[in-house]
């Protein structure tokens, strides 16, 4: 994409697996089909998955509580992002067209994140 750094905004529920797999043609995290994410979510649930995953950064867990804290559905509300959206910086050109007072929200590139087929 032409985009630095993109996120996409998830809501699950406690226990509740997304599951996403890398598209390096467009550079982004893809949702898996339902059948085709279901094993993997399985696997992930039963923990199955942890002996293959690298160690967390510990070192970073309290800055990353802290600032996630904050993003609530209600704030992305106010922001006008419904997951699932994928949000990224715009480009120059578009902050440039934005009409004066434009919250920081109307400044980011947003899109619908990719949906998986069914």
């Amino acid at each position: 994409t032409d985009l630095d750094r993109t996120g996409c905004f998830v809501s699950l529920a406690p226990s509740e697996v997304a599951v996403f797999r890398w598209d390096a043609a467009v550079e982004l995290l893809l949702p898996l089909a339902p059948a085709e994410a279901a094993p993997h979510a399985a696997a992930a649930s039963s923990l199955s998955l942890d002996a293959s995953l690298g160690p967390y950064p510990l070192g970073t867990w309290g800055e990353w509580a802290a600032l996630t804290q904050h993003i609530s559905p209600a704030a992305l509300a106010r922001a006008a992002i419904a997951p699932p959206t994928l949000v990224g910086p715009s480009a120059a050109e578009d902050l440039e067209a934005l009409p004066a007072g434009a919250g920081a929200s109307a400044a980011r590139r947003r899109s619908r994140c990719a949906q998986a087929e069914a």
